[in-house]
């Protein structure tokens, strides 16, 4: 049996792999990107000796591994003394364990924002010669103005960090009102977990209409579209907006792809009382998605009277039925990118 001394020992010493997980993986991260993860910040040189402490932990009843899905590859899960050591709790009873999983939806969310850390946050802040290590990495995504570390319930919180940054650039009467919903969404669900009872917040976005004009970051989140920088260009006199679309059910209906496209331009043109430029990438799991779904965007569609090709392709005939115009369409760029996961 493993004293709660050991236990304390093994997590002081692996203090920053416990943060890493926690923080990037919510309590899990797949073994293979932790070990990447864990050089590339600099944690250590060497990825035996990542494994190795991996193991230690493992031993230690700090973490336990499931195996993947039907592959060889395995999840680091947190044993409850690793949730109690971060939360600084007197007892394992004071936290609650990792809950059961039962599809792999949750797992493959947390393996698309893992990768996206990997594959496009720590390559930029090498390409801005920047010291990379954990804490240069958070502070980084913070000032990027980058929300893939924000969970849906505390998109408030992301709100209040935009709204000093970029206030010049605000629109403050729905700015506000915005923010307002998510306070209110907030302290409802604190007093639900509360006891107290109260109306049940509507999260569930009815009618395409509701979505296209009375949606927030939030449900971007709740999408899993995250914002992935918001910078004011000088040059083009605009804000520049990277959003990601992390679709790990790689979704292929040209249908939703364009909706949610659609939702996340309105959500930012309402917000920002000045011009920008959005670059929605949607991401999916491999080239053949890609592939299928880019020709579903592009191909051209027969016009039902005169029964000719219509001159626009597809994605731009499913913009227009949401209400997007031309002007619009200049301000922004759709793009696929695959994980080849």
């Amino acid at each position: 049996m493993i004293t709660n001394d050991k236990k304390q020992e093994l997590c002081e010493k692996y203090d920053i792999y416990l943060r890493v997980i926690d923080k990037i993986g919510n309590k899990i991260m797949l073994q293979q990107h932790f070990v990447e993860l864990a050089l590339e910040l600099n944690i250590e040189k060497d990825k035996f000796k990542i494994v190795r402490a991996l193991l230690e932990l493992e031993n230690g009843e700090i973490i336990k591994k499931i195996k993947f899905s039907n592959t060889n590859n395995k999840f680091i899960v947190f044993k409850k003394y690793a949730i109690r050591y971060l939360a600084n709790a007197n007892s394992s009873q004071a936290v609650s364990a990792v809950s059961k999983v039962n599809s792999n939806k949750k797992y493959y969310d947390n393996i698309f924002k893992t990768k996206f850390i990997i594959t496009s946050i720590i390559p930029a802040m090498k390409k801005r010669d920047l010291i990379i290590n954990f804490d240069s990495l958070l502070k980084f995504l913070e000032d990027i103005n980058c929300n893939i570390l924000y969970s849906k319930n505390h998109i408030d919180v992301y709100y209040k960090h935009i709204g000093v940054g970029l206030k010049n650039y605000i629109d403050t009467e729905e700015f506000v009102y915005d923010l307002n919903i998510l306070v209110s969404e907030r302290e409802t669900r604190l007093k639900n977990l509360k006891g107290v009872e109260v109306q049940k917040v509507k999260l569930n976005r009815r009618g395409k209409e509701e979505s296209l004009y009375n949606s927030t970051i939030a449900t971007l989140v709740r999408k899993k579209i995250y914002i992935g920088e918001i910078r004011y260009s000088t040059k083009d006199n605009c804000l520049k907006i990277s959003a990601y679309y992390l679709n790990s059910s790689n979704n292929q209906s040209a249908y939703d792809i364009a909706l949610n496209y659609s939702i996340c331009y309105n959500v930012l043109s309402k917000i920002f009382n000045c011009d920008i430029k959005l670059f929605f990438k949607v991401v999916v799991s491999n080239e053949a998605t890609k592939n299928n779904l880019q020709h579903e965007l592009n191909r051209r569609v027969i016009n039902p009277v005169t029964k000719e090709l219509r001159d626009d392709n597809y994605l731009i005939e499913l913009l227009k039925a949401n209400n997007l115009s031309e002007i619009d369409f200049s301000k922004m760029t759709i793009s696929l990118v695959s994980y080849s996961l």
